[in-house]
């Protein structure tokens, strides 16, 4: 006679371990982040709405608050002027647009300055208009390389539309030796990169107009500067810089 053990709770919990596949987590999707109503509560002598709002740099939402109105008095409102205005302040937040989507979060799930620069310059080279010269891309590709991408290329694009990021690349250039003129197109090379991130319609993500006192850009004295290897007539029009 064979005997048999028991079955014990240890074993069954193993067993539908094992045969359970592990959930997949869910990308982050704008259908699931649009339509809130919000939540109205009192807080104090406040009546405010309570909604999830995207944080760049966060993982995960944030529950955010902003006031209606006062609970009495002047300005107070009834229910439904209340649930009208909640859904007023949610939409004037822009944080169910796919805009702000595309800029907050789609941005910031992958996508690095190194992989945007490749787009870009795919792009430089094979676009209708001014396209950049076969001849230029060593040239091009050099800076990327030696300059460029030790800063910013391991940073979410997002972050490199930052002044942090850029004044940390404008300063290694000023450091390393090279001319004025040449760290002014290193950096416009770098913010057209930026600027080249487009959402679904066709507008930049990261429109940005930079300030070169901000970004400690040296002065450019034409008369004493070479003729640069990279110019804006080889490039794609460079990002706007506010002149010091």
């Amino acid at each position: 006679m064979v005997l048999h053990r028991p079955v014990e709770l240890a074993d069954v919990v193993g067993t539908v371990a094992k045969a359970t596949p592990a959930k997949r987590k869910r990308g982050k999707a704008l259908s699931r982040r649009t339509g809130q109503n919000g939540h109205i509560e009192a807080s104090g002598k406040w009546f405010v709405v309570r909604f999830w709002k995207d944080v760049e740099g966060q993982e995960k939402r944030a529950l955010v608050r902003e006031r209606i109105c006062l609970i009495s008095g002047p300005g107070s409102l009834n229910r439904s002027e209340r649930e009208r205005r909640a859904k007023e302040i949610i939409a004037e937040s822009q944080v169910d647009t796919k805009q702000y989507f595309n800029r907050v979060v789609k941005q910031q799930l992958g996508i690095t300055f190194k992989e945007q620069s490749k787009v870009w310059l795919e792009q430089s080279q094979t676009r209708r208009r001014k396209p950049i010269r076969v001849t230029t891309v060593p040239t091009i590709q050099a800076a990327l390389v030696k300059w460029i991408l030790p800063e910013l290329g391991h940073l979410p694009l997002y972050e490199t539309a930052k002044y942090p990021a850029m004044k940390t690349l404008v300063a290694r250039m000023n450091t390393g030796g090279l001319s004025a003129q040449t760290v002014n197109s290193y950096f416009r090379m770098a913010a057209a990169i930026v600027e080249s991130a487009e959402d679904a319609e066709g507008s930049p993500l990261y429109p940005r107009n930079w300030d070169a006192n901000k970004l400690d850009l040296p002065m450019v004295e034409t008369s004493k500067q070479r003729r640069p290897s990279i110019t804006a007539e080889t490039m794609w029009e460079f990002a706007r810089v506010k002149s010091p």
